[in-house]
C-alpha cells in the first residue's frame, strides 16, 4: 500500500497525542515505552503506522478505531469484521483492493492521535470550577443526597441549582468535544459496548472523569452510536455487528432476535426498499419497529443498517429489499454464472456483467448492477465479492492486475484500459500510485523510468524556488528542457503533460499538483482565473493586451480577448475597450448596483423588452462612479447583480463595442438565434422588409448585430402559417 501521510508519525506517544515522541507513562501494561521513527522524507504508509504500535495494542479491535477517527462513511468500513485487529488492518484493506484516499488517511493520521486524557482535562479547565463547585459536582456525580451536600457546603437547594445550571450552559459548548473522548474511550477499551466512570478512570483523572460524565448525563449527551442508559448507569455503544449480554439487557433481545424483528419491518413496511444511512428511512423504521414490538429501547441508526445489510438484498444504490421479494428466475441466475465462468479475466465489475447480460435482464427485477450484485450474493454464487466487482479467486487482486497490465506495455490508451478492465480508471489510478497519467489519454509505468538520486534532489530544489505560486507544466516544460536536459531525454519527456505526471510521481508529497499546475503553496483547488489574480495582487488596473501577455507567460490558454476579460468579474470589471479594474476601484456598492439595474429594467420595458448596452445613453440617471459611464462599464456593473436581468452576446470577436442585450423575462429561455427570429417578425408584422440589407440595417441601428448579417439568421420569415422568402 503506498497512500501518504501528509504528516511525519514519530512513535507511540505521537499516536496517543502527546508531543513527546518519548512515553513513560503505563498504559495497557506498558510501563516504559521508548519508540522513535527516524525523521525521513520517504512517505509514510499505513504500514508504517501499524507497524509502529506495541505488541498489546496491535491486538485491539480496528472498527472502533476506525469509528472514533470519523471514518464510519469510508467505502470499506462496513466490510470491516468486529474481530480484525489493527495489526491486521493493512492486510485487510489489501485484500480488498482497498486503500486509503489521501484524505482519508490525513484523517485517520491525524485523529488516531487524540489524546483523551488532554481534551477531558481542557473541558474541566474550560468550565471554571472552583474548588467548591468541584466538590458539589463530585458528590452530586456520586448520588450523594442533597441534603448532606447542603450541609456538608454550607449551600442551600438555589446555589446549587444555580452552579448547575451556570456549569450545564459552559459544558454545552463543549459537546462535540467530549462525544469524541466517548468515541476513543470505546476504542481503546477494545470496543466495549458499556462505558463506566469505572472505565473512564482508567483513561483520565478520576476527577475528570466524574465531571465530565456528571455533565454528560446532565445534558442528555448521545450521538448516532452511543446514549446513556440509566438503568445501567453507563454509556451504551450500539456499533457492534452482534450484541453482548449486557446489550441483551438493553435491547431485550438476542441478536438472532434483533435480526428476525428489522426482517419483519423490512418486509412488511418497506416493500421498495430500505435505504441505509438515509435519516428519513431510519425515522419510518424506528416508528414501526416501536409499532410492532412495544419496544422500550429502540436500536440506534447504525445498528438498524448493520442488520439490514444482513437480512436484505441489496437492489439500488445503497437500497435493500427482504429476500422474500426476489422473484429472480435461477436460469438468469445461470446466465450470469456461464458469462462470469467464461470470461478470460479473473476479476469482472458488476457494471461490466450488466452490460453484457442487459438483454437477458429486460422484464426482470435486475435492472441495475448493484441489484445484480445483490442476487450473486442472495444465490450464493461461488466468487469472491468486493465492493465493486467479484473474483473468480479469493486471493486476486484487480489492483495488482491493473498495476501488471501498464507495466507490460510501455505505454497504454485509456481505451486500452476500459477495453481491459471496464471499471473506473480513476479509481484504478488511486491504488496505483506507480501508474503515471501522461496527458492526451495516455498512461505509463513508473518501471520504465530512469529517476536517479540527483534527479530528486535537483528538480526538488528548482520547483521549491521557482514554484512558490501555482506554475502552468508548460511553463516548466520550456524551462526543465534547457536545465535539465538529461532528464528530460532519459524519460522522453517530450510534452508538459507528460512531464507533469513524472513530477507528479516524484514528489506528489511534497508539492501541490492540480493538472496543469504545480505549487509548494498550500492550496485547496487551482484555476487559470485563480492564478492570474495571484499574480494581480496590489494591481488595481490592467490593460486586456497585458493580461493576454500575462496569460502566454504562465502557459494559460483562452479562446477569446472578450470571454477572457469577461472571466474577471466580479473582481476586476471592464472599463473600455482596453482596461480591466478592481470594481472597488471603479467606485462601484451594492448600492450602486442595485441603483443601475432598477433604472435597466425600466429601460428594458420602453424599448419592448430588449436593451442593447451600445445604445444605451441615459447615464445622467445612474449613480455616480470614480470613472465615467459607458457601455463597457454598464455592462459590467449590471452583470454583478444577484438579480440582473437576462442577457445575451452579440457572437463578435471584436473589443471596440460592448455586446451585451439585456432583456425581459419573455425572452429569457431564448438563445440570440431564436430572438432575433421573434423580434423580426413582430417588426415585419409593422412594416414588412423587403431585403436582408433592410434586416441588417434596422438590426444595426437598434445596437443587435456587429458589422455583418449574423451567420445564424435564416431571412426567411413565418406569417400566418406560411413561409415568406424576402427578397433578394
Amino acid at each position: 500500500m503506498n497512500s501518504l501521510i501528509g504528516e511525519k508519525f514519530f512513535g507511540y506517544g505521537n499516536f496517543l497525542g502527546f508531543r513527546n515522541p518519548v512515553f513513560t507513562e503505563k498504559i495497557f501494561g506498558v510501563d516504559r515505552f521508548h519508540l522513535v521513527i527516524k525523521k525521513t522524507s520517504a512517505p509514510v504508509t499505513t504500514e508504517k503506522i501499524f507497524r509502529a504500535l506495541p505488541d498489546d495494542f496491535k491486538n485491539k479491535s480496528a472498527r472502533p478505531f476506525l469509528l472514533a477517527c470519523g471514518l464510519n462513511d469510508a467505502e470499506f468500513f462496513d466490510d470491516v469484521p468486529d474481530d480484525l485487529t489493527l495489526a491486521r488492518l493493512p492486510e485487510f484493506l489489501r485484500e480488498i483492493s482497498f486503500e486509503f484516499k489521501d484524505d482519508e488517511l490525513k484523517i485517520f493520521a491525524k485523529e488516531i492521535r487524540f489524546n483523551v486524557k488532554a481534551a477531558a482535562k481542557k473541558i474541566v479547565v474550560a468550565l471554571s470550577l472552583e474548588r467548591q463547585e468541584l466538590e458539589i459536582v463530585r458528590r452530586l456525580s456520586e448520588g450523594v443526597a442533597l441534603k448532606e451536600i447542603k450541609k456538608k457546603f454550607g449551600v442551600t437547594d438555589e446555589k446549587i441549582s444555580q452552579i448547575e445550571m451556570k456549569l450545564v450552559g459552559r459544558f454545552m459548548s463543549y459537546q462535540d468535544d467530549a462525544k469524541k473522548i466517548f468515541y476513543f474511550l470505546h476504542a481503546l477499551t477494545d470496543g466495549k459496548s458499556l462505558i463506566t466512570v469505572d472505565d473512564m478512570k482508567k483513561f483520565l483523572r478520576a476527577a475528570d472523569a466524574e465531571v465530565l460524565c456528571f455533565f454528560s448525563v446532565k445534558t442528555n449527551l448521545s450521538s448516532e452510536y452511543f446514549h446513556f442508559n440509566k438503568k445501567l448507569n453507563a454509556f451504551v455503544f450500539t456499533d457492534a455487528a452482534s450484541l453482548n449480554e449486557d446489550d441483551e439487557k438493553i435491547s431485550n433481545c438476542g441478536d438472532s432476535t434483533l435480526n428476525a424483528n428489522c426482517a419483519r419491518v423490512l418486509k412488511e413496511r418497506f416493500p421498495d426498499g430500505y435505504k441505509i444511512g438515509d435519516e428519513k428511512f431510519y425515522s419510518r423504521f424506528v416508528r414501526y419497529f416501536q409499532e410492532f414490538f412495544a419496544a422500550k429501547r429502540l436500536p440506534a441508526q447504525s445498528t438498524v443498517d448493520a442488520k439490514i445489510k444482513t437480512v436484505g438484498v441489496l437492489c439500488d444504490c445503497g437500497k435493500y429489499i427482504h429476500p422474500d421479494f426476489v422473484q429472480v428466475s435461477p436460469k438468469i441466475i445461470d446466465h450470469v454464472k456461464d458469462f462470469v465462468d467464461g470470461s478470460e479475466r479473473t476479476a469482472i465489475s458488476y457494471r461490466e456483467i450488466f452490460d453484457g447480460l442487459k438483454n437477458f435482464f429486460v422484464g426482470t427485477q435486475v435492472t441495475n448492477y448493484y441489484f445484480l450484485q445483490g442476487v450473486i450474493k442472495f444465490f450464493k454464487l461461488p466468487y469472491t465479492l468486493r465492493p465493486n466487482y467479484l473474483t473468480k479467486t479469493p486471493s486476486f487482486n484487480v489492483v495488482k492486475e491493473f498495476d501488471s497490465f501498464v507495466a507490460e506495455r510501455g505505454e497504454v490508451s485509456i481505451r486500452e484500459i476500459k477495453e481491459k478492465f471496464h471499471a473506473d480508471i480513476n479509481l484504478l489510478l488511486a491504488r496505483c500510485p506507480e501508474v503515471i497519467r501522461v496527458g492526451d489519454g495516455k498512461f505509463i509505468h513508473a518501471k520504465h523510468l530512469d529517476l536517479r538520486t540527483e534527479d530528486f534532489k535537483s528538480i526538488k530544489k528548482f520547483l521549491r524556488k521557482n514554484c512558490s505560486s501555482p506554475v502552468h507544466s508548460r511553463v516548466l516544460f520550456d524551462s526543465f528542457s534547457e536545465r535539465f536536459k538529461d532528464f528530460m531525454t532519459r524519460n522522453a519527456i517530450q510534452n508538459h503533460g507528460k512531464l507533469f505526471g513524472v513530477l507528479q510521481h516524484m514528489f506528489r508529497n511534497d508539492f501541490k499538483f492540480s493538472r496543469p499546475y504545480i505549487s509548494s503553496a498550500d492550496i485547496k483547488s487551482v484555476s487559470n482565473k485563480k492564478i492570474l489574480l495571484r499574480l494581480l495582487k496590489g494591481t488595481d488596473e490592467i490593460e486586456i493586451e497585458d493580461l493576454c501577455a500575462l496569460c502566454e507567460e504562465n502557459g494559460i490558454t483562452f479562446v477569446a480577448k472578450n470571454l477572457l476579460a469577461d472571466s474577471f468579474r466580479p473582481e476586476f470589471i471592464r472599463v473600455d475597450e482596453h482596461n480591466l479594474m478592481r470594481a472597488e476601484a471603479v467606485g462601484v456598492t451594492d448600492e450602486k448596483i442595485s441603483a443601475v439595474v432598477k433604472n435597466i429594467r425600466a429601460a428594458i420595458k420602453l424599448h419592448g423588452g430588449r436593451l442593447a448596452a451600445q445604445t444605451f445613453e441615459d447615464y445622467e440617471w445612474l449613480p455616480r462612479l470614480k470613472i465615467n459611464w459607458n457601455s463597457f462599464v454598464l455592462e459590467s456593473v449590471v452583470s454583478l447583480a444577484d438579480d440582473a436581468p437576462p442577457k445575451l452576446k452579440i457572437p463578435s470577436a471584436s473589443t471596440k463595442f460592448s455586446s451585451a442585450i439585456f432583456l425581459s423575462k419573455e425572452f429569457a429561455k431564448d438563445d440570440y438565434q431564436s430572438f432575433l427570429k421573434k423580434i423580426l417578425i413582430a417588426e415585419h408584422e409593422k412594416k414588412p422588409f423587403r431585403s436582408e440589407k433592410e434586416i441588417f440595417n434596422w438590426l444595426k441601428r437598434q445596437g443587435l448585430c456587429g458589422k455583418k448579417l449574423p451567420k445564424c439568421l435564416d431571412t426567411r420569415i413565418f406569417l400566418d402559417g406560411g413561409l415568406f422568402k424576402l427578397d433578394e
